[in-house]
């Protein structure tokens, strides 16, 4: 009747909202936008995901909700090196992000996202999505200090320029807290530890635990090439620098000349360990591409041309959500972890055949460590913004979730203890303010 109000459920592809039809006009008034999932909820960025070149591309996350349109604003914070790219609103309840994420200048934590409508109202709840790269921590077992690298730290009042406190530093930890810090500035891929020589390699060169160079060898023939992953043992480093890996000696003293080697592994190189088998040190690799293939490439030999090769299966082509190595010298075991495909693989160290199935792996991988001859996997705990522990051991080739164990925070930086009877999982600083690493135990 004319007067009469009579309300539908609609939205914008026809359900939900509703329609108020009198003798005026009919408005339309959606209903309220939700967000209820990310996927994938934690996404590994190697290096820097940016269409630049051709072994970086934007990476994507679907949103899931109702309630979109095409005129609706998503947004994640902190965001200054994460651009929201192009997107398709497959329904109303679906809608597929691009995303252009500078890892390297972003850290490994969660972020908040929400969507708005345009006018900036309506806000969805947020919802976390984990954003990690690897090689966050490590540790001095002589002194028992773990480093961390947070590249989003700054310190008010600290290595200012223009007026802004500059981002990038490392955090000194020990079992009795916070020991310091020292300023490395913004850019760091990774951090590694060679116990031979006692350097730490920050990016593609060392530094001493204090974060000085002076003592260092001099790098002579380095690329500029950005560093995705480095590793260090028995006296040398290497380094991921698509589409090379690059290595060098860390003996013979400050000012030593020591020449850095190179070895064309291709584009798809994503993750990178190294080891000491029989005297020889080893760098190994996994390539990433159509048929993912780990490398065991000898840095003793000083050509780099000792090469052995084993294509990996049971991991999705490509490995996406990122991938670890874990090298177990005493057993002679190297451990491959697809994070996307939540399976751990072990090889020989020495001719890089399969030992036993793959094993399969409960949670949301983010992290791995060695514990005496347990692999310690972190997982993203997404609705507490927390995480978690698998203990894998590799006799039994068995993975046990470690339910008794979490931390408030996504655990990728991680650690073994001195005693060798647990972790330290340490907490992602952004402003300086550094909260004691978690010391949690392996049953």
């Amino acid at each position: 009747m004319i007067g009469e109000t009579v309300t539908y459920n609609v939205n914008a592809n026809g359900t939900g909202g509703s329609v108020n039809a009198s003798s005026g006009p009919i408005t339309i008034m959606p209903g309220q936008i939700t967000l209820t999932a990310i996927t994938p909820a934690v996404q590994s960025c190697i290096g820097q995901c940016f269409v630049t070149n051709t072994t970086n591309a934007l990476t994507y996350v679907t949103f899931i909700g109702t309630n979109f349109t095409p005129d609706d604003q998503p947004s994640c914070t902190p965001d200054p090196n994460i651009l929201l790219g192009f997107s398709t609103l497959v329904n109303s309840g679906e809608w597929t992000l691009a995303m252009g994420i500078d890892q390297d200048h972003e850290g490994s934590i969660y972020h908040s996202c929400k969507v708005c409508k345009s006018d900036g109202t309506g806000c969805s709840a947020s919802v976390s999505f984990g954003l990690y790269s690897s090689n966050l921590s490590v540790q001095d077992p002589k002194i028992d200090e773990t480093f961390v690298l947070n590249q989003l730290e700054s310190i008010a009042g600290e290595n200012m320029l223009n007026g802004v406190a500059q981002k990038g530093y490392v955090d000194i930890s020990t079992p009795n807290g916070p020991a310091g810090n020292f300023f490395v500035g913004e850019g760091m891929c990774c951090i590694a530890f060679d116990p031979t020589s006692r350097f730490l390699i920050l990016n593609g060169g060392p530094l001493d635990e204090t974060g000085s160079g002076t003592t260092a060898p001099i790098l002579i023939g380095a690329y500029t090439n950005p560093v995705i992953a480095n590793a260090a043992a028995n006296g040398f480093f290497c380094a991921l620098q698509r589409p090379y890996l690059s290595c060098a000696s860390l003996l013979g003293g400050a000012f030593a000349e020591n020449t850095v080697m190179h070895l064309n592994v291709g584009s798809s190189a994503q993750s990178l360990t190294m080891g000491v088998t029989n005297g020889t040190t080893i760098a190994y690799v996994l390539l990433a591409g159509s048929t993912p293939t780990v490398e065991s490439i000898s840095v003793t030999d000083t050509q780099l041309t000792s090469i052995t090769s084993q294509t990996i299966s049971g991991f999705t082509a490509g490995v996406p959500g990122g991938s670890a190595l874990n090298a177990f010298d005493q057993s002679g075991i190297l451990a491959i972890t697809s994070f996307g495909d939540s399976v751990t693989a072990l090889v020989s160290e020495t001719t890089l055949m399969p030992i036993g199935a793959n094993i399969s792996l409960p949670g949301l991988p983010v992290n791995t460590v060695e514990v005496g001859n347990t692999l310690i996997v972190s997982n993203a705990d997404i609705p507490n913004a927390g995480g978690t522990l698998t203990s894998v051991n590799l006799t039994t080739g068995t993975a046990t979730a470690i339910p008794s164990e979490e931390v408030p925070f996504l655990p990728t930086a991680m650690t073994p203890n001195q005693a060798g009877s647990g972790v330290n999982v340490c907490p992602y600083s952004l402003d300086g303010t550094r909260t004691n690493c978690t010391a949690l135990s392996i049953p």
